[in-house]
């Protein structure tokens, strides 16, 4: 039985331009808070910076990183295979293994389709982020790239996809057995996410209102889901992402005490 190999999102200490709701600080720093508060690896954030700079300083805090975020709008193909192929080649410097997709806007597949070919020449998972309020959010939307594009794999990120209405979490892993590449663990304060999905609130006056919570603080049944992992015999990472904490050292030793207090199942 293999233990979990546990990382945290950079963007759980803000490290994103579009955070505006948290102040700066430096993103060396938070590598070395997260090392200093027992993660194994780390996803850098936009403000930490490109990938060979980043790595010098995971070294040096013995973290790996085991993914990167890049975000694509394929109404401009050639810009969009631009900033994907140079995400690979940051994944590379940073000895990552999945790169996470996140479609902003949708355009030309054809684009997905060569970045996807990029990634496994690289010897890189292509994984689909979905994202809350964007064109791919729920297990309806990543099916039909999953169902048009082969190699293609998924991030089940289990805030992003409870909010938008996707409850029963198990399915998605029993579904996706063969292309889940990755798993980002956040947690949803339920109340905020209805009134997130019935438009009484738009996505910043949801976070504001505390639609992410540090693990096993919301609503999500992350047990469940834990144990579904567990029976699938799941080997990847599993990476804890707070979108927006208003204290992100307090919720990321939280977030990994709960996680560390639910031992891995003998898988079936």
């Amino acid at each position: 039985m293999s233990s979990r190999r546990i990382g945290i999102a950079a963007c759980t200490w803000g490290l994103e331009p579009s955070f505006a709701l948290v102040p700066d600080r430096d993103p060396n720093e938070v590598l070395r808070t997260v090392s200093r508060l027992g993660f194994e690896g780390v996803e850098p954030a936009t403000l930490n910076g490109e990938g060979a700079a980043v790595r010098r300083v995971l070294d040096d805090e013995a973290l790996v990183c085991p993914a990167r975020f890049v975000g694509l709008s394929l109404e401009d193909p050639e810009a969009s295979l631009s900033t994907g192929l140079a995400a690979i080649d940051d994944l590379l410097a940073l000895g990552g293994e999945v790169l996470l997709i996140g479609i902003e806007e949708v355009g030309d597949l054809g684009v997905l389709e060569d970045l996807v070919g990029a990634c496994v020449r690289a010897s890189i998972s292509p994984a689909l982020h979905p994202e809350i309020g964007g064109p791919v959010a729920g297990a309806q939307s990543v099916d039909v790239l999953l169902d048009r594009i082969a190699h293609l794999d998924v991030c089940l990120d289990t805030g992003h996809f409870w909010a938008a209405g996707e409850n029963d979490l198990g399915a998605l892993v029993r579904g996706w057995s063969e292309r889940l590449a990755h798993v980002h663990l956040k947690d949803v304060r339920g109340s905020v996410a209805e009134s997130l999905r019935r438009g009484h609130l738009d996505l910043g006056e949801a976070v504001r209102e505390g639609l992410w919570q540090p693990l096993g603080q919301g609503d999500v049944p992350l047990v469940e889901f834990l144990e579904e992992l567990d029976l699938l015999g799941y080997e990847g990472w599993l990476v804890i992402e707070h979108d927006f904490a208003p204290d992100p050292e307090e919720s990321a030793r939280a977030s990994l005490a709960w996680l560390d207090a639910r031992p891995l199942q003998v898988s079936a």
